[in-house]
């Protein structure tokens, strides 16, 4: 089997980072791609802002690694599948001419019943975390490392509370950012309502259950059916992070092996290139 001639970008999702502290997302993705000779980004975009700020910035991180032509596959995980269908479409960014194809994950394409769950105490809070950190670098340079994503954060901006809503989505954005028709789109959702016995998926089947969120299967953040875009390959037993490799509690598996996926992933967009 070959590997993708194109490039991949990774493009994370709300709240999304490439490592931070203890966590990590697309963990050890980037360099199996690089391995087997792909060539890969992993753009930081803003954490909470809006769609189009998000896009923006993925347009111009692509542009940058790769200039204005180079085709490239972009896997979308949870918002940066939404992102990504920005870039594409002629009603946003228009650049779905040199987009192969795109892959999300776990992209809430119909919105996620938990985004107005957030209250707005717990993002002023997040932000003003931010700020104090950004200040802590003078004593802990350690933090150092984490400025970009501080700096970004500590904006206070949080359009992707609203971005992500039922209703923006299925009235507003879905009815304007139509698919490019150069673009070949694939998409996964994941569930943990099959009775996962490891600790994670339990605590968020447990949490969806009791918000009242879900009352369909679902990676404790994402409908099945609201991760359902252009052609579904299939159902991942994951929970929302698990699927990119995110351990919430380090240490602690959670039971999907997402390594073995990303590869068969690789695979399939290779298919997809032209002869």
């Amino acid at each position: 089997m070959e590997v993708p001639r194109y490039p991949v970008v990774l493009v994370h999702g709300f709240m999304g980072f490439d490592t931070l502290l203890c966590w990590r997302m697309f963990s050890q993705v980037r360099a199996l791609y690089e391995s087997l000779g792909v060539r890969v980004i992993q753009p930081q975009l803003h954490p909470s802002s809006s769609i189009e700020y998000r896009a923006k910035q993925l347009m111009s991180a692509i542009e940058e690694a790769y200039g204005k032509d180079q085709p490239v596959h972009i896997i979308g995980h949870s918002m940066g599948g939404l992102d990504a269908r920005y870039l594409a479409s002629p009603a946003g960014l228009d650049c779905g001419a040199r987009i192969c194809s795109i892959v999300t994950m776990s992209t809430p394409h119909r919105g996620s019943p938990v985004a107005p769950l957030v209250p707005r105490p717990l993002t002023w809070t997040l932000s003003r975390l931010a700020r104090i950190s950004l200040r802590g670098q003078r004593v802990f340079p350690f933090l150092s490392r984490y400025t970009q994503y501080c700096e970004l954060l500590a904006d206070d901006r949080w359009e992707a509370l609203s971005d992500l809503t039922k209703e923006h989505l299925n009235e507003t954005f879905n009815k304007v950012i139509i698919d490019h028709r150069s673009v070949r789109y694939f998409s996964y959702g994941g569930d943990i309502t099959s009775g996962s016995q490891k600790m994670v998926p339990r605590l968020r089947a447990y949490f969806a259950r009791i918000s009242g969120a879900f009352n369909e299967p679902h990676d404790g953040l994402v409908a099945v059916e609201s991760a359902k875009w252009g052609t579904f390959l299939g159902v991942l037993g994951a929970d929302h992070g698990a699927m990119i490799g995110l351990q919430v509690i380090p240490g602690v598996s959670s039971g999907f092996d997402h390594l073995p996926f990303f590869e068969q992933l690789m695979y399939h967009l290779s298919s997809q290139e032209p002869a």
